[in-house]
């Protein structure tokens, strides 16, 4: 599985996972790295170009959410630019519904194994409870139709085809036969065409205006090359391309052709073949596809941690923002600030009363910061959410679960108290709101 591009985006990656800190000359030779290892698999220049800039500019603007580093925050970037490079995080693009009639006519260029690809595909659905029928429409390659019958017959499916009658009669006969035998999803094979085939470009443009699929999905060989996105943009001037199959995954082509068509198209990619077998179809998942290209198992781990904490991280600033914030709130933007993260810029641009609080983290340093996680920690849920609660015994109570003094319960108080009234002042000021990345001012 495209075993030349993962050995070098793998190297390109070593580098930067064993450094200590990262900096802007680290990153840019790691995305120089990447640039190569997608240009020697055949990826367009102008998609390596545009995913190089993209990379570049967010490791300049995004900070990492509390408790991951930069190394984490550029890995996930680079991550997030490969998955959207092959299809993004689009839900799987082919769910009929069972027991409405639904047809899929696939297409593709004489060659890209679209003929073997129907009937994996009759095969995945009917092992997923579909009523499934085949109907070839070519009537060009010879031995298409035999071929295809073949498979059907193997997998048990209902089929039809008639190479000696026009393809809409053969269409339309094919049709009440398949509907005849039950089948309710029925996947129509066409005649494998070239770009500067005009005749045959025109044909699949009629064939998809009397066939009327649900769904089109074109066929496209992991050898293809750099002419792969010209084939697709050419399929796609002529029929609504829903969604691609990637066929021959398992080879030593170097499938960055496969990869630009799909970029260039913005379409799903819905599976992929990865073998000769029928059985050896693959529904596509961009996340899972990367994360095995960069041979890194916990990276979707990673990734998906980072965007929880991120989602977190937003929306307690949003409460701070909004004035309705609770000390797990403070809690968490106290472990963003020792990590000198958004909270620091945000903070930075706040005078209270005469003193930032940011001079003031300097100054009083790290142990009061740790001081005041342990007295929040020392709270009950009730305490943290609504801290007006505590009052005297309480204060005792929390300063001797926490192993602090009482003075300095007193003293996280007031700093919330300030900092909550602060903030609840400060909610229209524009800077602020760009800083905290589009919270809603309540």
């Amino acid at each position: 599985m495209l075993d030349s591009l993962r050995s070098s985006l793998q190297v390109a990656l070593d580098k930067l996972k064993g450094a200590g800190a990262v900096d802007e000359k680290l990153i840019d030779e790691t995305v120089k790295q990447v640039e190569k290892a997608l240009l020697l698999a055949d990826v367009s220049l102008q998609l390596v170009a545009s995913l190089s800039s993209e990379i570049k500019d967010r490791a300049k603007k995004e900070e990492p959410p509390p408790g991951y580093t930069k190394k984490d925050l550029v890995l996930k970037l680079i991550f997030d630019e490969l998955v959207a490079l092959m299809g993004g995080n689009s839900p799987h693009p082919i769910k009929p519904k069972k027991g409405l009639e639904t047809k899929i006519m696939l297409v593709g260029i004489e060659g890209s194994g679209k003929t073997t690809t129907a009937a994996k595909l009759a095969l995945y659905y009917k092992n997923n409870g579909y009523s499934v029928g085949l109907i070839s429409l070519d009537n060009y390659r010879l031995g298409a139709a035999d071929q295809l019958q073949q498979l059907a017959a193997k997998i048990n499916i209902p089929f039809y085809a008639n190479p000696s009658i026009p393809i809409k009669k053969a269409f339309e006969e094919g049709m009440t036969k398949v509907r005849e035998a039950g089948a309710k999803l029925v996947l129509i094979d066409t005649a494998g065409r070239h770009k500067d085939e005009v005749g045959l470009m025109k044909e699949i443009e009629e064939v998809a205006a009397f066939t009327r699929p649900d769904q089109v999905i074109l066929v496209i060989d992991a050898n293809l090359g750099q002419t792969a996105a010209s084939q697709a943009a050419s399929f796609s001037s002529k029929v609504k391309v829903g969604s691609i199959i990637i066929t021959k995954m398992d080879g030593s082509g170097k499938g960055g052709g496969a990869l630009s068509a799909v970029a260039y198209l913005k379409v799903p990619v819905a599976f992929i073949g990865v073998g000769e077998a029928l059985e050896d179809l693959e529904e596509f998942d961009a996340k899972s596809f990367v994360s095995r290209l960069l041979g890194m198992g916990d990276l979707r781990a990673l990734v998906n941690s980072m965007q929880i904490a991120e989602q977190e991280e937003q929306e307690s600033l949003e409460r701070i923002a909004s004035g309705h914030m609770t000390l797990d709130d403070m809690l968490e933007q106290i472990k963003a600030f020792k990590k000198m993260g958004r909270l620091s810029k945000i903070l930075d641009t706040l005078p209270i009363g005469g003193i930032k609080l940011d001079d003031v983290a300097k100054e009083q340093g790290e142990e009061k910061m740790k001081k005041w996680e342990v007295i929040i920690q020392s709270m009950n849920r009730k305490e943290r959410e609504d801290p007006s609660l505590v009052d005297s015994q309480r204060i005792k109570r929390i300063a001797k679960g926490s192993g602090t003094r009482p003075e300095d319960v007193k003293d996280l108080i007031r700093q919330y108290d300030l900092l909550k009234k602060t903030m609840k002042n400060a909610r229209r000021n524009k800077r602020l709101a760009s800083l905290l990345g589009g919270a809603r001012w309540k």
